[in-house]
């Protein structure tokens, strides 16, 4: 799901490259999803919750936080759990967990993450 999830984000205007569980050196300009949790319900009904940290590293904390507050949107189904514009069976449904705060800051870039839940089938 997460390559899904990517390939809809990359779609979007003004957005850096999107890679999926690792944030590379280069570019400067980047975003990384990473899965910290899965879970599956005990009922086994082929859905599952993942638990995504969105992680954006830009040249200064404005382009950052914005960039990042737009993906947080981007995967929030709203109250009425629309589903998102994600290729994957069966539609999925996007919650957000924590607006973006900062995460890390070196000389040359800044970088902050959020989260989000993602519920869809398993497959």
């Amino acid at each position: 799901m997460l390559n899904a999830a990517a390939a809809y984000l990359e779609t979007l205007p003004d957005i850096p490259p999107v890679f999926v569980d690792y944030l590379p050196d280069q570019p400067d300009e980047c975003v990384g999803l990473f899965c910290w949790d899965y879970i599956a319900p005990s009922m086994a009904d082929g859905s599952a919750t993942r638990f995504v940290q969105i992680r954006v590293r830009a040249k200064t904390w404005s382009r950052a936080m914005d960039a990042c507050a737009r993906l947080t949107s981007a995967l929030d189904s709203g109250a009425n759990e629309t589903p998102l514009p994600i290729d994957w069976p069966g539609g999925v449904i996007g919650r957000t967990r924590r607006l973006p705060v900062l995460m890390d800051r070196d000389s040359q870039t800044v970088t902050v993450y959020s989260e989000v839940s993602l519920w869809g089938t398993t497959s």
